[in-house]
């Protein structure tokens, strides 16, 4: 079985579990020259699509129903996401829970240590409680990245996107405005695809050729 064939499955399954898509479909142009040439992915196709919306035990976790993206800092760039599992750091800053370095939501949320509950508003107001309160204080503002044409963006890793040229400049404002969507606390975005219908159906021509080398 060809290098390409093997790297394809497994980089098809790796979507499969992404958390924060609802549908990733990528097509790949699997014309084939040789047996000694990998076909390229010339023809990429992103589809986003609403994922079912899972209700978790995280207090930080934040699911976007409808269309919009986190705003991402990884210290050098903006990046984006769907993915809202969400932490505090040692500062007490938004961060995602994923990642060994630090990725923190922009605009920049810090929540005091003694805080006992954190609230986060379908629009996106972030506000917490400490012991003894009545009243929640403010802690900032959560907003959403829209894109024109999603399907430009560049996939980094780790269910993390990077803008382009093909994408446009993305719309940011509040969850709920001008097209974007709200926000639920507690629950997670799950991908809505089956393991099995996501595979890609590769050329007829790739699959002989598997099999071939295979007997």
């Amino acid at each position: 079985m060809s290098r390409f064939w093997i790297s394809s499955i497994l980089a098809l399954l790796s979507l499969l579990f992404c958390l924060g898509f609802g549908a990733l479909l990528t097509t790949v142009d699997t014309t084939v020259i040789s047996l000694d040439v990998e076909p390229s992915a010339q023809g990429t196709d992103r589809k986003f699509a609403q994922g079912a919306l899972l209700p978790s035990d995280g207090m930080f976790d934040i699911a976007i129903e409808g269309e919009g993206f986190f705003q991402i800092n990884d210290e050098y760039q903006t990046v984006y996401t769907r993915s809202g599992n969400f932490t505090l750091d040692e500062n007490g800053e938004f961060v995602m829970a994923s990642k060994v370095k630090r990725h923190s939501i922009e605009p920049a949320i810090s929540i005091p240590k003694d805080a006992i509950h954190v609230f986060i508003s379908r629009d996106g107001l972030v506000s917490y409680q400490r012991f003894g309160e009545t009243k929640a204080q403010h802690a900032g503002q959560i907003q959403l990245a829209r894109f024109e044409n999603a399907k430009g963006l560049i996939r980094l890793d780790d269910n993390l996107f990077k803008e382009t040229k093909n994408s446009g400049s993305p719309s940011v404002g509040n969850p709920g405005k001008e097209g974007r969507g709200q926000l639920l606390q507690g629950f997670l975005e799950q991908s809505n695809k089956d393991s099995i219908s996501e595979v890609v159906k590769p050329d007829s021509r790739i699959m002989q050729v598997a099999v071939d080398e295979v007997l």
